[in-house]
């Protein structure tokens, strides 16, 4: 495996663990706000 298809594939999973991640824990503070 050559090392830009490895980055490719560190970079796609932090950028979908940063939006899961982000989306997860704005909707707890939301609820809680509320």
């Amino acid at each position: 495996m050559s090392p830009s298809r490895w980055d490719e594939g560190i970079n796609a999973l932090t950028i979908n663990y940063d939006f899961s991640g982000s989306h997860t824990l704005r909707s707890d503070y939301g609820s809680q706000e509320t």
